[in-house]
C-alpha cells in the first residue's frame, strides 16, 4: 500500500531524526523504540523506500515488516481523531495490575487515564526502552507477554536481559 514500516537496527533515536531531517524525509517517523539502538520507522511507501536505501549505509541492518499501517505516527491521527467520539463512550475500569504506558512508562492508574494513553499511543512511538525501564524502577522482575507470537517479550528482553518474560501462548499450553 500507501504506507510501508521496516525495522532498523544500530541506530539510535537521536541518529535516526538527524538523518532524516537531513535527507529532507520528515514524512518517515519513528514508530517502536524497541532498545536504545533497534527502532521501526513508518511512512509514506515513496519516502520510506529513500529512507531505507539511505539507512542501509548507516545503520547495522534494515529489513522491511510485513505492515502498512503506520501505526504509532501522526499518519495514524485521522483514525485516532474519529475513534476519539466512539472510545469516549466506552467504559474502562481501572488497572489491577501494574500497566506501563507503552508511549512513556508512566503507570496508567485509572480507566480514564488508560483511555488517554491508548488514544495517545496511536499517534506516538511506542517506547519499550521507556516500559522495561519503569519496569525495572518498580522492581519488577517477571512480565506477562501477551502478543500474538512473542514480539514484546523479546522486545523487551533486549532492553533487559534480567526481565523474566513469560509467553501468554506458554499459559494456554500449559492449560
Amino acid at each position: 500500500g500507501q504506507f510501508r514500516l521496516a525495522a532498523v537496527m544500530g541506530i539510535s533515536v537521536a541518529e535516526m531524526g538527524t538523518n532524516l531531517t537531513g535527507w529532507g524525509l520528515e514524512g518517515v517517523r519513528i514508530a517502536n523504540i524497541n532498545n536504545a539502538r533497534q527502532l521501526v520507522v513508518a511512512g509514506p511507501a515513496r519516502e520510506m523506500e529513500a529512507a531505507l536505501e539511505r539507512l542501509k549505509a548507516v545503520a547495522l541492518d534494515v529489513h522491511d515488516l510485513a505492515l502498512d499501517i503506520p501505526l504509532h505516527t501522526a499518519h495514524i491521527e485521522p483514525a485516532r481523531r474519529e475513534g476519539s467520539r466512539w472510545w469516549a463512550s466506552v467504559p474502562a475500569a481501572s488497572p489491577s495490575l501494574t500497566l506501563p504506558s507503552p508511549v512513556d512508562g508512566e503507570v496508567i492508574a485509572d480507566g480514564d487515564s488508560f483511555k488517554n494513553h491508548m488514544l495517545t499511543s496511536l499517534v506516538s512511538p511506542t517506547n519499550w526502552q521507556a516500559v522495561v525501564a519503569r519496569l525495572k524502577t518498580l522492581n519488577i522482575r517477571r512480565a506477562l507477554d501477551v502478543s500474538p507470537g512473542g514480539e514484546l517479550g523479546r522486545m523487551a528482553r533486549w532492553t533487559d536481559r534480567e526481565l523474566d518474560v513469560i509467553p501468554v501462548s506458554a499459559l494456554w499450553a500449559a492449560g
